[in-house]
């Protein structure tokens, strides 16, 4: 089942800042700075790139056993 809100994310540099940058896609919600425009949305960042840090840290454990498995073998 995939999720109702979907958003797209980049990292930009902004007035000297790093910052990542959070755009909606098709009838997502827009985000608002919570609790106040200088904290962005830090309070959601998490959240919002959870899926793909699961599947990144899946990819990187199985390369990893793989890797440790050839070790063991060599």
């Amino acid at each position: 089942m995939q999720p109702r809100d979907h958003y797209t994310g980049r990292c930009v540099n902004s007035d000297g800042a790093n910052v990542l940058m959070i755009s909606p896609v098709g009838s997502a919600r827009t985000l608002i700075p919570v609790p106040d425009p200088t904290w962005g949305t830090h309070l959601g960042d998490v959240n919002l790139a959870l899926g793909d840090l699961v599947n990144l840290v899946k990819r990187q454990a199985r390369a990893f056993r793989r890797a440790r498995a050839g070790q063991r073998r060599g």
